[in-house]
């Protein structure tokens, strides 16, 4: 991990957006997500504060999810990302198949930071690039590795800097799937609802290496009234020896 300490506790109250039609119950507790999904690495460190004391906040139970390289979600395969029209039969609970890949969730540490290693997103239409949050509170780790319990406090949605993300979908696996009619953040319908209160939802992003095949770390600071405050602040980074990708 190379987030050292919370960065902001400007306590900005981020709006709370839906969860998307592709979210699934059952998420797996874990850091790496990647479940052989190539992309470009991403280590996405989210810290947590309380935004009454402005004080990490451990045990915040966070799911993270989102699309690949080329605009499937796990559990949805059997939907065409351009069309979002199903191609396989649906199972009971509307899900196509089992995978999870790009799935998963953390509790928040002592230091009030949750960690993830994912891919960079990919894009499925009417959607820019994001990943999707649910925080929740109370809950407790099953056996099984997912969540029992507890209550959901924060429905959230991350963006990330249209330069980056242009570079990045020009580049393989990404190519996979053509810009040609990718809609821009200004452009998406989720976007502008999380900017209604000022607070900018575009992950911060250091490149780890020379190449995007180095990784990238990406961090956000989001906030919720009255429950928790997310954000993180990188430490010095080298390029290399950093993780195992």
């Amino acid at each position: 991990m190379i987030i050292v300490r919370l960065a902001n506790n400007t306590c900005v109250i981020n709006p709370e957006v839906t969860s998307g039609p592709y979210h699934i119950d059952g998420e797996l507790y874990r850091r790496d997500i990647r479940d052989g999904e190539p992309g470009v690495p991403l280590w996405m460190d989210i810290g947590i504060i309380d935004i009454d004391t402005c004080q990490p906040l451990p045990g915040v139970f966070l799911e993270f999810w989102h699309c690949n390289s080329t605009g499937y979600y796990s559990s949805y395969t059997g939907i065409d990302p351009d069309t979002m029209q199903y191609t396989l039969p649906t199972k009971d609970d509307g899900t196509t198949d089992d995978l999870i890949f790009l799935r998963g969730w953390q509790v928040s540490d002592e230091n009030g930071i949750a960690e993830f290693l994912t891919i960079f997103p990919g894009w499925y239409s009417p959607r820019a690039v994001h990943v999707h949050v649910i925080a929740h509170i109370d809950a407790t780790l099953a056996d099984n590795g997912t969540l029992i319990g507890g209550e959901q406090v924060h429905v959230g949605q991350l963006f990330f800097d249209e330069d980056l993300t242009y570079a990045i979908h020009n580049t393989s696996p990404y190519t996979g799937h053509s810009q040609a009619q990718r809609p821009s953040n200004d452009h998406d319908q989720v976007y502008p609802q999380s900017n209604t209160t000022g607070w900018y939802p575009v992950v911060e992003i250091v490149q780890l290496g020379g190449n995007y095949s180095d990784g990238l770390l990406g961090y956000i600071t989001i906030g919720r009234h009255g429950c928790f405050l997310l954000g993180a602040v990188v430490s010095s980074v080298t390029n290399s020896g950093i993780h195992d990708w």
